[in-house]
């Protein structure tokens, strides 16, 4: 892939990053990065595929839809920014792929009915952002279910804090896992 392309996925991968402050900078950018590369095809499949369900997920984590443990308490926090960059992303690509109603179908089982209407209303009738993401986030509640697809971010080595803080033997990252992830332990 290009070097936009590795961008992009280095900030998917931050999305879960337990650091809403980076979350949310991450989302921030991701946002920008929607719209700017929302025109060129090459990006559709990462943005409406990839990141949607990404989006989504960590978005049925917040709602109660699944599990929230204590490794994505953080998340959250950013639950209404998630909100917004997944608006920005339905407005911007839903025209333009497919990828989108596919998305949300495959993360949040929203039926073709449901997504039909969504699709009609949002992109059919001129309606305030706020509006937009309360029309999306109720036609997600309904049909909503945990994706099995885990976050980029939960991809990383994670070392347990209380085995790090109590200096238990194997709680150290390899030189491999270190180059993979950043050692948040050592960072608070």
């Amino acid at each position: 892939g290009g070097l936009g392309e590795e961008v992009i996925h280095v900030l998917m991968a931050s999305l879960f990053w337990p650091d809403s402050q980076a979350t949310g900078k991450a989302i921030q950018a991701l946002q920008k990065a929607v719209h700017a590369a929302a025109p060129h095809p090459a990006y559709h499949q990462q943005l409406a595929g990839q990141l949607l369900q990404q989006v989504l997920w960590g978005m049925s984590l917040t709602s109660g839809a699944g599990e929230a443990t204590n490794e994505y308490a953080h998340i959250v926090a950013v639950n209404t920014p998630l909100l917004h960059l997944f608006r920005d992303i339905y407005i911007s690509l839903a025209p333009l792929t497919p990828l989108v109603d596919q998305s949300i179908n495959q993360a949040a089982g929203t039926d073709a009915q449901t997504l039909a209407g969504l699709r009609t209303t949002l992109l059919g009738k001129a309606q305030s952002e706020k509006r937009q993401r309360a029309l999306l986030k109720e036609a997600i509640k309904g049909g909503q279910r945990a994706s099995p697809i885990p976050p980029l971010g939960a991809l990383a080595p994670r070392v347990p804090r209380a085995r790090a803080a109590a200096g238990v033997a194997g709680a150290a990252w390899s030189e491999e896992e270190s180059c993979l992830a950043f050692d948040w332990v050592q960072a608070q």
